[in-house]
């Protein structure tokens, strides 16, 4: 009995406490129609590169060049392109409420075929009945976890984690984090110099006029108007804002 309870716990354990994780990349139009799908009508979390706390949004509508969603916190309409999105997290409460209900109604059923079967008319000793007691607590438990399973899992939903984008294609950008991190400020400043004065590719300027904003660098105000007025809907636009004047 203890075994068979014991393989029961970590077997739903198992199911409640683990996020399935996709690599998607290189992402293709019918691997955004999978994340697409799982997304309709959820929630979910968002980590753009180069920023580390995760966004909270919904509506998200993911396509191979551009992403839109809607911030939870204030319900503006977001975009992005995709290439700059690490990954996002998808709380699908539709299916967290199926294996909810199915393990809870398998750990109710459970509990219940224990208690039925510890009933019995005939007399008992007393150590007879202290393990009549046991199973009683047993099958109490495990009617315990089904509700609370079936419950919890359709209210907190089941989490799908989707890695967007190959971290190496930002290494250069990695690297200018690591100088930083190793208070080598000069040479990190004088690579963001490098990308943004003479990068062909838009989104490197970007995220390197954002990256002087975030580190501090040079004057950040000055650095955000630059980027306001040369990329006025990206998203590291609307990073910047949230960094500089968060406390306004």
């Amino acid at each position: 009995m203890n075994k068979l309870f014991c393989s029961f716990l970590s077997f739903l354990i198992l199911c409640t406490g683990c996020t399935p994780t996709y690599k998607f990349y290189p992402l293709s139009s019918e691997r955004c129609d999978q994340i697409n799908e799982r997304a309709d009508g959820q929630t979910g979390r968002m980590t753009i590169m180069g920023y580390e706390e995760e966004l909270a949004v919904e509506d998200i509508r993911v396509d191979p060049d551009s992403t839109n969603w809607t911030d939870s916190n204030n319900q503006s309409q977001m975009n992005a392109s995709t290439d700059v999105i690490q990954d996002i997290t998808i709380k699908d409460r539709r299916k967290g409420r199926a294996i909810g209900l199915t393990l809870g109604g398998l750990s109710i059923v459970s509990g219940a075929a224990i208690l039925i079967g510890s009933k019995s008319d005939e007399p008992k000793d007393h150590i007879e009945e202290m393990g009549q007691d046991l199973v009683q607590a047993w099958g109490i438990l495990c009617l315990g976890i089904g509700i609370g399973t079936a419950v919890g899992l359709s209210m907190i939903g089941i989490d799908h984690e989707y890695i967007l984008n190959d971290p190496d294609e930002w290494v250069e950008f990695q690297a200018i984090e690591d100088l930083l991190d190793d208070d080598r400020e000069e040479e990190a400043l004088s690579a963001l110099n490098e990308i943004i004065n003479s990068s062909e590719d838009d989104q490197k300027r970007a995220i390197a006029l954002f990256f002087k904003i975030k580190y501090n660098l040079d004057n950040p105000t000055a650095e955000y108007d630059k980027l306001k007025a040369e990329f006025p809907d990206n998203i590291y636009t609307s990073l910047a804002e949230s960094l500089l004047f968060e406390e306004e």
